[in-house]
């Protein structure tokens, strides 16, 4: 009996250390970030300023290493030098904040980012749904794709009415990759 007590202590112990570094619920972190996003849309009358502001901060949250990966495909990318990695990291981790910043800059200033409930249990990766109503009146469903890196939730991607925003990026730029490489894909996003 006494061992059966040892070894459940000893699991809860472990498991407990197992999970104490896991990302908090997603669903959570979506709702504070949209609202975070949302208080300062309502406190700026500067479109431009705002913009800057809002992506500045997202920036942050996004998934920049496989959103790269993902555009440029992994062969590419592990052949890419440091310093292209960094600064195309940089370029389409700016790219993925404007379709949400888009998407957020649609919702009426008397209207909600409505967040579904979690359908599946939480792991490394999440996909939180959400709805709002723009300006039109009109329902824009939201599918935001996380990722858990370092006890943080990072957006791989942003899905707005059923199209994913990285998906349109790997049509559009690999075009330009085949044509003139990562430096021109570099040069596109820079211009």
């Amino acid at each position: 009996m006494l061992h059966v007590i040892r070894n459940g202590l000893v699991c809860y112990a472990f498991c407990g250390f197992l999970f104490a570094g896991q990302c908090q619920n997603p669903r959570d972190y979506m709702i504070g970030l949209s609202k975070e996003v949302s208080e300062q849309a309502k406190a700026s009358k500067n479109q431009d300023k705002l913009m800057r502001e809002v992506s500045e901060r997202l920036v942050d949250v996004a998934d920049a290493d496989y959103v790269v990966a993902r555009v440029v495909g992994m062969d590419a990318f592990r052949l890419m030098s440091e310093d292209q990695r960094k600064l195309l990291k940089s370029l389409m981790a700016k790219q993925l904040v404007k379709g949400f910043v888009g998407a957020l800059m649609q919702i009426d200033s008397g209207n909600e980012l409505r967040f579904y409930p979690m359908r599946s249990e939480v792991a490394d990766m999440a996909q939180v749904k959400a709805l709002y109503r723009a300006r039109s009146g009109a329902p824009v469903k939201l599918n935001f794709i996380l990722s858990c890196v370092k006890d943080r939730w990072l957006i791989q991607d942003v899905s707005i009415d059923g199209v994913m925003v990285v998906e349109g990026y790997i049509s559009q730029y690999k075009p330009i990759i085949k044509e003139k490489g990562i430096d021109g894909l570099i040069q596109f996003l820079r211009d």
